[in-house]
């Protein structure tokens, strides 16, 4: 019995090796990659503290105030908002002061019976509070300063009823104008403000 007759034979098709380029010894040699600096950061703006605090920030204080030749406390509402500290007196539709955040130089807490403001001459009174003879048993009070460039007035004084009600309000202040609150220790060596100016 003859064989089968064969069969042709399948070979599995293979690619042509592919062509490997040689660089050309006389071409001169790229020139070396430079690395590009990070594009800059976008600047970031800062905006200013009043931005921060959209609602108002209001408490009752008494402020002292010069009337004449002597000063007096006036009840009042302190209205922190819009870039600025806002003074109103309770007793009319009176605006007794405004200043704005960015003028806020300094400010000070204190307790006792007058304020009194740091010095580098130790603490100074910045103001005489009424009250006759009667003043000298009154227990401490609390008093919140605020120092301006204002010439003719350079203090703002606020009075507050407890010491818990003065370290919110000079928290609130101190974080919309950026200031820290300095304490003033009543002693030995106090100046009025009249020897200091």
């Amino acid at each position: 019995m003859a064989p089968p007759p064969a069969q042709p034979s399948q070979t599995a098709k293979v690619a042509p090796p592919a062509k490997v380029e040689r660089p050309d010894p006389t071409a001169p040699d790229p020139a070396p990659a430079i690395a590009k600096a990070p594009a800059p950061a976008p600047a970031v703006s800062i905006k200013p503290a009043a931005t921060a605090f959209p609602r108002p920030f209001v408490f009752e204080a008494r402020a002292l105030v010069i009337d004449g030749d002597r000063q007096r406390e006036r009840e009042c509402q302190v209205v922190l908002a819009d870039g600025r500290i806002s003074i109103h007196a309770l007793d009319e539709d009176d605006v007794l002061r405004v200043v704005p955040y960015d003028h806020v130089m300094a400010i000070g807490y204190s307790r006792g019976r007058d304020p009194l403001w740091k010095t580098p001459a130790g603490p100074m009174r910045i103001g005489r509070a009424g009250g006759g003879v009667l003043r000298l048993f009154r227990g401490d009070r609390y008093w919140l300063s605020i120092r301006t460039p204002n010439a003719d007035e350079p203090f703002v004084v606020l009075r507050l009823d407890s010491d818990v009600d003065a370290r919110r309000a000079m928290t609130a202040i101190e974080q919309r104008t950026g200031r820290r609150t300095q304490v003033i220790a009543e002693g030995e060596g106090e100046r009025s403000a009249a020897e200091s100016f």
